[in-house]
């Protein structure tokens, strides 16, 4: 699935869309506040290094993010990317610096939002159900499950303060997995 999103044909509005999606799971599974965040400061020696905005504010010792620059991130970030490479500019061209707090959150939800409506009708096409921003998270964990990656570490690049929150998070997407498996079963006879 995440290769035939991957590769559609797309232009314009759905283009753009498509590939934020793909940045976000590229990078980690980044949230989409955390990537509208990224600053080209974030980004030094082949690495992407971040804080998550959900934990910035609520823990003592903030975690430090890094994950690597991939090359399908590098393609993404030089087609959509601010083309003024200052240190404090945003990576991805859509916040401005100063915005208050509520008009942050406001363009962020927007942007999501407009990003989320694109996907629905790209998951339509490819018959792909429930296709949204946070799905490039979930499968980027799930991808990492899969292939025998270690629970510890997909937590750190998840940006998880501890083992037992990624396993309740891996389990949550194993719950939903067996249901859309039934599902199928169901629906035969």
């Amino acid at each position: 699935q995440m290769r035939s999103i991957a590769t559609m044909e797309l232009t314009g509005s759905p283009e753009r869309c498509r590939d934020m999606f793909l940045l976000s799971f590229h990078l980690g599974g980044i949230n989409f506040k955390d990537m509208l965040l990224l600053k080209w400061k974030n980004i030094k020696g082949g690495e992407v290094h971040f804080i998550r905005e959900k934990t910035k504010h609520t823990q003592r010792n903030a975690k430090n993010i890094i994950v690597p620059f991939s090359e399908p991130a590098r393609r993404i970030i030089a087609k959509w990317g601010n083309p003024d490479k200052g240190p404090e500019a945003y990576v991805i061209p859509h916040l401005t610096v100063g915005l208050t707090p509520e008009k942050l959150r406001d363009n962020v939800k927007s942007f999501t939002k407009q990003v989320n409506t694109q996907l629905k009708k790209i998951g339509e096409v490819l018959n792909i159900e429930g296709l949204s921003t946070y799905v490039a998270r979930h499968s980027f964990a799930t991808i990492l499950k899969n292939s025998g990656a270690p629970v510890a570490f997909i937590g750190e690049t998840l940006g998880h303060t501890s083992t037992k929150t990624t396993e309740n998070y891996l389990k949550s997407f194993e719950g939903e997995q067996k249901r859309k498996h039934f599902d199928i079963i169901s629906n035969i006879g």
